[in-house]
Parts: C-alpha cells; structure tokens; sequence
C-alpha cells in the first residue's frame, strides 16, 4: 500500500509543475551552474542505420567585463570546411549583445543596441543586405538558449518556455517559443569516466520545429550529450568528446 501511495504522490507531483515563461533576468536563472572553459564536442548524424562522423566542434565560453562570451567552430571530418559563431549576451540578464555567424554559404552579424542593426551577405549570389530594425522584444538570442537550460532549476516534470529571437526563421519579425516539453531522470556513460547522472531534457524549437533531446550532468550541469530529430526526421548527435580542455588542462 505505501508503494502505491509513494506513485501516486509522484505522479500528483509531475502533475502540477506549471509550464512557466522565462525570461532575460529571470531570477531562477542560477548563473553559478554556468561553467566556462573549452569543450571539445563530436557531430555525428544517421545515415543508413550508420553513425557517421561529421566534423568537431570546439566550444569556448568565457565571462569578461560582465558579458558571457560563446566561441564557436565546427570543423568538418572530410573536407576544409569550417563554421564559426560568435554570440555575446549580458551575463547577468543575458539579453543578447550581438551575434555573428559565418557559414559556407552565408555570413551574419547583428548588433543589439538601440536598434538591431548589421547584415546578411549571401555568397552565393554575392549579394550583401544591410539590417536597420526596430529591437525584438524581451528575448534571448536563439544561439545562447541551451546554457540558459543548463542554469534552470531543473526536476522531474520541468517545463518552461523560453522565447528567442532567430533572425533567420522563416518568420524573422518575430520572438518564436523554445518549449521545455519534458525532464526526466537518466545516465549517460562515458567511455573515459564511466556513467554519470543527467537530466534528459527534451527541447521542441518552434523557429524550425527541430526536437532536442540535451543530456545534462545533475551535478556539474555540463552537457554531455545533445540527440536532436529534424523537422525531415535526419538524426543528429553532438556529444562530448574524450577529452575536455578548461583553461589549458585537459582532463
């Protein structure tokens, strides 16, 4: 009788965690679970039934004169083709500050001042579109969302809302929802450090209808894993590589 009692109350529990809306300086954001230094991270997708490597990211995150700083580069295995993103939010509200992001087919810069402001230069036709608008509202940048899901208090049941702000949705004048749909308890095994304790949370994004499943340790909340479903249905994985550099110590 106390098992079913002990199932019941959980399940009462998971019931009535409300879906909330996070956003910039939401004081449940807890900045100290936010861990800067260097991360190697491997990008794999399904092909066939076969994981098939794609390229490296190297991930640098820094905090320097109260802004946090994401360093981003994604090399891939078979060619020389590199990807880089660089994204600066308030460390403190993280509001974005400005972006740029540099493709192979595309470039994009933004600044989020007064104004939103920078530009679009399509390489492949060569053609360069300068951006003069009016601000997105009380938003994330889309690119600094998943370490606001790693600072979230995060239990059984979980679910929150976050909005972003994509430039390049299909619908770039608006704030599109980032949905916490789902937290639950699972392990992730490292083949250098064995298996650690996560929370798998799932992510839909509403900007391009991808679902994200993010492996987060409990307790150092470094992400270890990211599973992500396409809105085509290709499966994607980004995990943590062997090693893990921070501030020039690999370990």
């Amino acid at each position: 009788m106390r098992i079913i009692w002990t199932v019941i109350f959980v399940l009462l529990q998971t019931l009535c965690i409300a879906q909330i809306t996070i956003l910039p300086g939401n004081k449940s954001i807890n900045t100290s679970l936010l861990k800067t230094g260097t991360y190697r991270m491997a990008y794999t997708i399904s092909y066939n039934g076969k994981w098939v490597p794609l390229g490296e990211y190297v991930i640098d995150l820094s905090i320097e004169n109260k802004q946090l700083k994401v360093n981003a580069t994604l090399t891939f295995t078979k060619t020389t083709t590199r990807w880089t993103d660089n994204f600066v939010a308030d460390a403190t509200s993280f509001l974005p500050v400005s972006s740029y992001s540099d493709r192979s087919e595309r470039t994009l810069s933004l600044s989020f001042a007064n104004k939103l402001t920078g530009f679009y230069l399509d390489k492949k036709s060569q053609t360069k579109k300068q951006i003069d608008q009016n601000l997105p509202g009380n938003c994330f940048d889309v690119s600094v969302y998943p370490y606001i899901v790693q600072m979230l208090p995060l239990e059984l049941g979980y679910r929150a809302i976050l909005p972003v702000f994509d430039y390049e949705a299909a619908d770039n004048s608006k704030i599109h929802r980032i949905e916490i749909t789902e937290v639950k308890t699972d392990i992730y095994t490292s083949d250098l450090t064995g298996e650690h304790k996560v929370w798998k949370v799932t992510v839909l994004e509403g900007n391009t209808g991808h679902l994200f499943n993010y492996f987060i340790d409990k307790t150092t909340r470094r992400i270890w894993k990211i599973n992500i479903v396409s809105a085509k249905g290709d499966k994607i994985t980004i995990s943590l590589s062997l090693i893990h550099i921070s501030q020039g110590i690999v370990r």
